[in-house]
């Protein structure tokens, strides 16, 4: 709960019961309404808590908005709109689609990391600029592949009007994109997630550190399902986890 509540836009999740369109499949499935909200939210949130974590990304914006006049901010972020989606086939890489609401405008934007493109390697080095070890190499298909220092950031391409951005080097984002979304889900709020039960069952002797006949012990779990509703007095998450003979 929150006392006092606080502005409508500073909630992490959108308002209301209706819940997102959820695109994709793998161990890790997270969908969500009105993503512009949430990504603000986390943003902030990271930000606080642990701002060298956005140290590497603030140096990819200062590079896309000087030399490709780019605003990560307003040509991205906020311009996500409708439901959204995140899935992991290894919690460790992510590919995000969503719908934006005006999708020219992001389009438009990629086209100039073509300009940044063209302009970096020894052509950079030649006129003496700094681009923080930051790389765009333009594809076929209207795909931009962001690296630093030769390391993956972002993979991104507008398509059919959504966004698809993936740090899966192996991703196919046209693909991506053109996955239809599930059934309707249940009116619960404005983010569901859903969790693979052996993925879940792995990652917990994995990152405990736990001998591997444990994972016997958890056999009975299912997968669990996570839904939440946002409003501004109170934000509400529910976590359902199926156990087998429970």
């Amino acid at each position: 709960s929150t006392a006092p509540p606080p502005a409508s836009d500073e909630v992490p999740i959108a308002s209301g019961l209706a819940p997102p369109d959820v695109r994709g499949s793998g161990p890790i499935v997270v969908g969500v309404r009105d993503p512009r909200q949430t990504a603000a939210f986390v943003r902030r949130t990271v930000d606080l808590l642990d701002p060298e974590r956005l140290a590497g990304l603030r140096k990819a914006e200062e590079v896309l908005g000087r030399y490709a006049r780019i605003s990560v901010q307003e040509d991205l972020l906020d311009r996500l709109a409708g439901s959204a989606t995140v899935s992991s086939r290894d919690g460790r890489t992510f590919t995000l689609r969503s719908g934006l609401d005006d999708p020219g405008v992001t389009a438009g934007a990629l086209v100039r990391l073509g300009a940044l493109a063209r302009f970096g390697g020894p052509l950079a080095d030649l006129a003496g600029v700094d681009l923080g070890g930051i790389a765009v190499d333009e594809q076929d298909g209207g795909r931009y592949v962001v690296t630093r220092d030769g390391r993956l950031l972002v993979a991104l391409a507008v398509v059919d009007g959504r966004l698809v951005a993936s740090t899966d080097p192996g991703v196919d984002l046209a693909a991506a994109a053109a996955v239809p979304a599930g059934p309707p889900a249940p009116a619960a709020g404005a983010l569901r997630g859903r969790l693979d039960a052996e993925f879940l069952k792995a990652e917990i002797v994995t990152r405990l550190g736990l001998p591997a006949f444990v994972r016997g012990a958890l056999a009975p779990l299912g997968a669990p399902m996570v839904t939440a509703r946002g409003e501004r007095d109170i934000v509400d998450v529910q976590v359902v986890v199926p156990v087998a003979g429970g």
